[in-house]
């Protein structure tokens, strides 16, 4: 949708019909004199046929407005709708979205997560990460999860289970 167009067009032909009302009628009415008077008649016939078109583009647009304002409300209502689905699928903290990759890792074959695997991995999601020291931070989130275990400087392994 071009806004830019749309609202260029409505203030052009607006500024036209005002152009076009003061020229026709405005200007006419006060330069009348003595003899001029007698064209009021067809210049009050103008004014009402003016008055009569102005409210049928004004009820033309209420009701452009109206299905504007429907088409509004539907949509962000859809939108909110999808926002919770994605809420339901998509993790939406950084504690989520690292506990998804841990949830990765934890199922596959790898043995060893690095933070920098990680910070990868939620760069390529996406994910903002507006921190001075995003590996901190992340190797943080980690060491709170109880299935690994601290191995090294941002390096994490699987806790094993111990049977006794």
């Amino acid at each position: 949708m071009d806004r830019e167009k749309i609202v260029k067009q409505l203030n052009d032909a607006l500024l036209k019909v005002r152009d076009d009302i003061d020229t026709d009628l405005r200007r006419p009415l006060l330069h009348m004199r003595d003899t001029d008077w007698e064209q009021a008649p067809n210049l009050l016939e103008d004014c009402r046929y003016i008055i009569d078109e102005l409210n049928k583009a004004v009820a033309a647009l209420s009701e452009t407005t109206r299905s504007a304002n429907e088409t509004f409300s539907t949509m962000q209502a859809m939108y909110k709708e999808w926002q919770k689905t994605q809420a339901l699928t998509v993790p939406s903290t950084i504690s989520e979205h690292v506990r998804a990759v841990i949830d990765e890792f934890v199922i596959g074959q790898e043995e060893l997560l690095h933070i920098d695997e990680v910070h990868k991995k939620l760069e390529a999601k996406k994910v903002p990460l507006y921190f001075k020291n995003p590996a901190a931070v992340l190797a943080s989130i980690i060491a709170r999860d109880g299935r690994l275990e601290r191995r090294g400087k941002g390096l994490f392994k699987k806790k094993t289970n111990k049977a006794s």
